[in-house]
């Protein structure tokens, strides 16, 4: 079971990179300036300004993929849909940043440390006010969504234990 559980975050990982190095290379780029139109909310995910911010959310979801948390495909779905729908309260973007802080949200409930936890995802989201062109908005509203949505799946028992142990 445990090595399934391993098999399916690597399928994860490869084709989240993959479709994100194709993009990249491709490019596919969004435009900035205007109003885009309605189907770039379905794809910024997979769009990214410059190699850097690709081999960055490489990086972020490779390390989500190699930790302790369980990371399932109904969670992979639900932050993509998060992340679609958090653009409309946002301003133009692109990354898998959304998908990203949106699956941290949602895996919050699975940390032993559960405060100690939220304490170092409010460092990254404050990071994100300092550092320029960075969409702080999103990263907000995705991992809230992450975060109320899996709530919804974790027992009350459980999280008043992990939260206040």
């Amino acid at each position: 079971m445990m090595h399934d559980i391993d098999r399916n975050r690597q399928l994860i990982f490869v084709a989240v990179s993959i479709a994100a190095t194709l993009t990249y290379l491709l490019g596919l780029h969004l435009q900035g300036g205007g109003m885009s139109p309605w189907w770039c909310s379905l794809v910024y995910q997979w769009c990214h300004c410059n190699v850097w911010h690709l081999l960055a959310n490489i990086y972020c979801i490779w390390m989500l993929a190699r930790s302790k948390f369980r990371v399932g495909g109904r969670h992979v779905v639900y932050s993509y849909f998060i992340s679609i729908a958090a653009v409309f309260f946002s301003t133009e973007t692109q990354g898998l940043s959304g998908i990203i802080y949106a699956l941290l949200g949602m895996l919050s409930w699975q940390s032993a440390q559960i405060r100690t936890y939220h304490l170092w995802m409010l460092g990254f989201l404050m990071l994100g006010l300092i550092l320029p062109n960075v969409n702080f908005t999103l990263h907000l509203l995705c991992y809230g969504a992450g975060l109320i949505i899996e709530m919804f799946h974790t027992p009350w028992r459980m999280r008043l234990e992990k939260y206040w142990s």
